[in-house]
């Protein structure tokens, strides 16, 4: 794991430590009242009216990290939980050597957003872009 990402990940672990989230955890399989789905966040965080996903692609396939939950919503019972999910999807490294990865996360992230409006928020960051400031303003808008 990279520098970059762990320090991501302290920075968001510490900006929503306080956050009135219900569960947390890290690279395990997603799970919402009681079932189980076959997909593994980078990072997540359950809310009583929302679920947030992080996710740190620095491979040279970062579609992957975003099609899963275009999978989610499109081959499992997930829009049943009546919750809405917001993906945050950081990209480094690998991710961002050719503009195609980058727009490929981007294009499936922002369909998924258009087909389910009111249950699916995307975002997205280059992490050698971002700084804790940003964050910070960036989670405190997630929260509202």
């Amino acid at each position: 794991m990279g520098d970059r990402r762990k320090s991501l990940e302290n920075i968001i672990h510490s900006l929503l430590k306080d956050s009135g989230f219900l569960v947390h955890y890290d690279r395990r399989v997603l799970k919402f009242h009681g079932k189980k789905y076959n997909i593994r966040p980078d990072c997540c965080y359950v809310f009583q009216d929302r679920v947030i996903v992080f996710e740190y692609e620095r491979s040279k396939r970062p579609v992957e990290s975003i099609s899963k939950y275009w999978w989610l919503f499109e081959r499992t019972d997930w829009l049943s939980n009546n919750i809405p999910l917001y993906c945050v999807v950081f990209l480094g490294g690998g991710a961002l050597k050719n503009d195609i990865r980058v727009e490929s996360v981007v294009i499936l992230g922002e369909e998924l957003e258009r087909k389910y409006p009111e249950m699916f928020r995307f975002f997205w960051f280059r992490e050698d872009e971002v700084c804790e400031s940003e964050l910070k303003d960036f989670l405190a808008g997630l929260l509202k």
